[in-house]
């Protein structure tokens, strides 16, 4: 459930108008401010709606709630639908501007599967079996079992590999607080007062019509 507020969140946040906001920052509040930006070790539900807004997969929730592509531009499942192919969306940057490659993909991937991670999401790659990179901008993903919509199971979060050393990742690893996504809001500051100020990413592939955001933390008494 939490994921779905996230993504509706994301939904409303860039579907607001910029004449709307006159180019003031859009304040929302949480209970609790997020301990940790990083995707692979979400625990709260302020932490997975921010996960929304800085990151993304290759497929997210429409309004409708579909699987829409994201990351994802086109797939192709095989006939015997125990893999797909998936071609990225080209021209895709990181909040620190490198290119968003297949190579992250199965980073991310690899970095849910693996045990010594200890990800709060390895079970939404438990079903994938391997995962290959093609090139750049394409990876055959081959499942445990036939799947008959995968895009419904690939909304996990994408991870940049430049960032990490292995695939062995750690909750205290710097990335926490340092985060970058692909998302249409980068992370700039981390305040005293337990809130979080997200620019506009300038690169954004898609749509983002607000100059800056700010999660707030207001203590539920």
């Amino acid at each position: 459930m939490s994921l779905v507020i996230g993504s509706l969140l994301l939904l409303v946040l860039t579907a607001v108008s910029q004449t709307a906001i006159a180019g003031n920052p859009l304040r929302y509040a949480e209970d609790r401010s997020p301990a940790i930006v990083n995707p692979l070790f979400a625990t709260t539900m302020s932490e997975a709606r921010l996960n929304e807004l800085v990151f993304e997969g290759l497929f997210s929730d429409d309004l409708e709630l579909r699987s829409a592509p994201r990351l994802a531009e086109r797939w192709e499942l095989a006939d015997d639908n125990k893999s797909i192919v998936i071609y990225l969306r080209h021209g895709v940057k990181w909040h620190d501007g490198n290119p968003f490659r297949a190579e992250d993909v199965a980073f991310s991937i690899n970095a849910m599967k693996n045990r010594a991670t200890a990800s709060t999401e390895a079970g939404r790659a438990a079903w994938i079996k391997s995962v290959q990179v093609v090139d750049d901008v394409t990876v055959t993903l081959t499942f445990n079992d036939p799947e008959y919509a995968p895009e419904d199971k690939l909304h996990f979060k994408i991870l940049p590999a430049h960032k990490f050393d292995s695939d062995t990742v750690s909750r205290t690893d710097p990335f926490r607080n340092q985060p970058i996504g692909t998302g249409p809001y980068a992370v700039t500051s981390f305040n005293d007062d337990n809130s979080i100020t997200m620019d506009k990413w300038a690169d954004y592939w898609g749509e983002s019509h607000l100059d800056k955001t700010v999660m707030r933390e207001v203590a539920d008494h």
